[in-house]
């Protein structure tokens, strides 16, 4: 899998970017942890992800570790938050791989019958 199949598969799982910004300049990835995950580091991470925001309550923390690869990360929900039937979870990602670690915080909102979307 190449590097930028690799970004987009983690892009599209949580980490949006805009269109437009990684269409100009991918250069801003290019010591970002998730640009150095493994396909394996991709599941632990979406898994996990998913797993905080359906589960996990504010002020909890959620981790993954990947001991074949030395990747790690974490969820840490900070806030959730209702708009009507909408339900949206402030959180921030802790990630590492290979040396390099970073962190972001991030918006996911989700409605009845529907999957977890990143917010711009």
């Amino acid at each position: 899998m190449t590097k930028r199949r690799l970004v987009s598969l983690i892009v599209i799982g949580g980490m949006a970017i805009s269109a437009s910004v990684a269409a100009q300049n991918w250069r801003f990835l290019r010591d970002a942890p998730i640009t150095f995950f493994t396909p394996r580091d991709v599941e632990l991470f979406r898994a996990n992800l998913r797993d905080a925001l359906d589960n996990a309550k504010d002020g909890e923390r959620r981790s993954w570790s990947n001991s074949a690869s030395g990747a790690s990360g974490s969820v840490a929900l900070e806030q959730t938050s209702h708009r009507g039937e909408t339900v949206c979870r402030h959180v921030r990602l802790n990630n590492s791989a290979k040396g390099h670690g970073g962190f972001t915080r991030k918006t996911f909102c989700k409605r009845p019958g529907r999957d977890w979307t990143v917010q711009p």
